[in-house]
């Protein structure tokens, strides 16, 4: 997805944070665009994980229907606070055409759930999954870019304390796909991202990954300005000239500090998210609930270190998470999420990282 473009679209700030949610449907839909970039580090990792805690045909819908899935509907997770042991809490509301067979899957794989009226299947803690269920009832947020999403990410940010919030929509038009994103981070106005697949006649352009300098908007005659069309990716509509916007910077590679990270996936996110943003991988720890081996976001833009206050959890340029204090020297940035991601191959990576 290399075209992007953003705004300050404070319409979309509403459906940001509320812990973490995430909400699937049309599975068909979201296993066509896992194979239209099959090839891509972040999707293949994505995919192995996948089919070593699910199974191998995992990807496939007509495995998930066999299950009692109703593939359509879809399903919620929740994800909870990090527990002592290291795992996180997990639960889920599936909608299911056949509820029996579900919960036998589940149950074979060690998870006890339970039935709701309206063919719903939950498991999971009984706070947690009320939130995962609630959350698949309410249906999903609509904006004028995504009118139609099959997933929906929100999340909040910060470990130490709250620092923002995160809302992501996948939609399908076609064989084309779109990821809109809202985020707030510490010390910035909430930002806002459209990446999508470019049309078909439309040659892709080559990703821009030395840059240090502001990329500059294109001139254009006043007599041809017109509102952005969703329908293609269109101009900025925030007029803020490109010199001014942290967002239209596009700084890929820090000027200070440790280098980018080479983690799978790291690139393509700093590239959605103009550099703001950065993944990296903990090598020791200070903060009570990091490990060494997680995997962390960093909020990396001037703005967002300026934010910090004495305690926050950070990052420093040896990859070691600390609190803040004044004086620190190295520091890259808030530590804004650790990803509940498996850590160790193992005959039982899911058991490793997540509770239910």
């Amino acid at each position: 997805m290399l075209y992007v473009q953003f705004d300050a679209a404070p319409e979309a700030q509403r459906h940001a944070g509320g812990g973490c949610i995430l909400k699937v449907r049309r599975l068909a839909n979201v296993f066509d665009g896992l194979d239209l970039r099959g090839a891509e580090p972040a999707i293949l990792l994505l995919r192995l994980a996948t089919a070593l805690v699910l199974g191998r045909r995992a990807l496939r819908t007509a495995i998930w229907e066999s299950r009692g899935l109703d593939v359509e509907r879809g399903f919620a997770l929740a994800l909870g606070r990090r527990r002592d042991d290291g795992r996180w809490p997990l639960a889920a509301s599936a909608a299911a055409h056949d509820p029996t067979s579900l919960r036998g899957w589940l149950l074979e794989r060690g998870v006890a759930s339970r039935e709701r009226e309206g063919g719903r299947v939950v498991a999971g803690e009984q706070v947690l999954a009320a939130r995962a269920d609630e959350a698949l009832q309410a249906g999903f947020h609509t904006t004028p870019a995504s009118d139609d999403p099959y997933l929906e990410l929100s999340a909040e940010l910060g470990h130490a304390r709250r620092l923002g919030d995160l809302w992501v929509a996948a939609t399908r038009r076609g064989m084309r796909f779109q990821v809109e994103m809202v985020l707030r981070l510490p010390g910035l106005q909430p930002l806002h991202m459209i990446a999508r697949d470019p049309p078909p006649e439309v040659q892709p352009l080559a990703p821009r990954l030395l840059s240090l300098r502001p990329r500059t908007a294109p001139a254009l005659d006043p007599g041809t300005i017109a509102p952005p069309d969703w329908s293609e990716p269109g101009p900025c509509d925030c007029e803020i000239p490109a010199d001014e916007c942290t967002m239209k910077r596009f700084r890929l590679i820090p000027p200070d500090g440790a280098p980018p990270s080479e983690l799978p996936g790291a690139d393509s996110l700093r590239q959605l998210t103009a550099a703001l943003l950065d993944l990296h991988r903990v090598r020791a720890s200070e903060v009570t609930g990091i490990v060494p081996g997680d995997r962390v976001l960093v909020a990396r833009s001037a703005e967002s270190l300026a934010a910090l206050v004495p305690g926050d959890a950070v990052l420093d340029a040896r990859g070691t998470a600390r609190p803040f204090a004044p004086g620190n020297t190295g520091v890259l940035g808030p530590i804004l999420h650790v990803l509940p991601w498996p850590i160790r191959l193992s005959a039982h990576p899911f058991r490793k990282t997540f509770s239910w």
